[in-house]
């Protein structure tokens, strides 16, 4: 398994406050995810992970999103977060843009995150 990429773990931790009074629960999901596929589709990604539920609790995680700046995503890149089961815990990232193939050929682990333009 392998860490979240450092776009996906900044993009989570400006969500953070999406949770309210939950958002340090939320973080600890953060902190103890472990990645277990990561797909580009060339229009957005899905990054399944696996939490540690013994090292952190379930929040009201359903259609969380967010919207981010991201260089050569001429629009930006949205984010939503899943949990499949609707028990809390974080198990999807799904990553989506409006623009034509703009993640085609693109390492998802260089992409950069410049800054959080709209919250929910």
């Amino acid at each position: 398994m392998t860490a979240l990429t450092d776009f996906e773990r900044r993009a989570l931790e400006a969500m953070a406050p999406l949770f309210g009074d939950r958002a340090e629960t939320f973080r600890a999901q953060i902190a103890s995810a472990t990645v277990v596929t990561r797909k580009n589709t060339g229009v957005g990604f899905y990054t399944s992970v696996t939490v540690d539920k013994g090292r952190c609790a379930p929040v009201p995680l359903s259609h969380k999103g967010a919207h981010f700046e991201v260089p050569g995503v001429e629009h930006g890149l949205g984010i939503v977060l899943w949990d499949t089961d609707g028990d809390g815990y974080l198990e999807t990232i799904e990553g989506w843009t409006v623009d034509d193939d703009p993640l085609v050929g693109v390492e998802l682990s260089e992409l950069k995150f410049v800054r959080l333009t709209q919250l929910g």
